[in-house]
């Protein structure tokens, strides 16, 4: 049985999956099982605290409708893409299904529980992959449990948490190109913490950068 060290969750993972640990990841958990065969099918967790105590399902539902809209669907235009909100193993939860190239097969299962996020993703490259180890998956939610005892956390801690999130965004618009959108994250997160030294080094980063809107 596996437990995430900060006490998020516990979870029984398929049998001879290859198990891989995020050790920069503190705030955060985050872990990945890897079928013991076949190397694009991947089942990956990762949780963490929600950006305020009062966040929904409705606000994870809304954030996750604009990512797909603002970056994914410009990112990977080719990538069919479903979000839905429904029931998955007695609680409610945000499901977003991805199919196509470069992705291949994804499903990713969102749940919200007192001031967490939990995001569960099974991978796999093709459709007959996808197929074969759904069950497997299934099973692993069956297997997910949520900790109830919660955790208070901090304003540096959420505040820090913020940041990591403006910062893996911001690196994502980057990579796209869109210089201007990268830098409105960069200064949202600096006006968290204005002497952050990674959102300083892409602030500078990004001057000598143009980009498309």
């Amino acid at each position: 049985l596996y437990k995430d060290k900060n006490g998020y969750f516990t979870v029984l993972p398929p049998t001879g999956w290859r198990q891989e640990d995020y050790p920069s990841e503190t705030i955060r958990s985050k872990v990945a099982f890897q079928h013991p065969t076949e190397k694009d099918v991947v089942i990956r967790i990762i949780s963490g605290p929600t950006p305020t105590q009062s966040y929904t399902l409705d606000d994870l539902y809304q954030e996750a409708k604009e990512k797909i809209e603002s970056v994914f669907r410009q990112k990977f235009p080719s990538v069919k893409c479903d979000l839905t909100k429904k029931e998955v193993e007695e609680r409610q939860a945000v499901v977003q299904k991805n199919s196509g190239s470069p992705i291949g097969e994804q499903e990713i299962v969102m749940f919200i529980n007192k001031g967490l996020w939990y995001s569960i993703a099974f991978n796999s490259l093709t459709k007959s992959q996808f197929e074969k180890n759904y069950k497997i998956f299934q099973r692993f939610l069956t297997n997910f449990t949520i900790l109830e005892a919660g955790k208070k956390f901090s304003e540096k801690e959420i505040r820090d948490g913020l940041i990591a999130k403006y910062k893996r965004v911001a690196e994502l618009f980057e990579q796209m190109g869109r210089v201007e959108d990268a830098r409105d994250y960069v200064k949202e997160g600096l006006a968290i913490d204005p002497s952050n030294k990674e959102l300083l080094a892409i602030e500078k980063r990004l001057l000598t950068k143009k980009g498309k809107k």
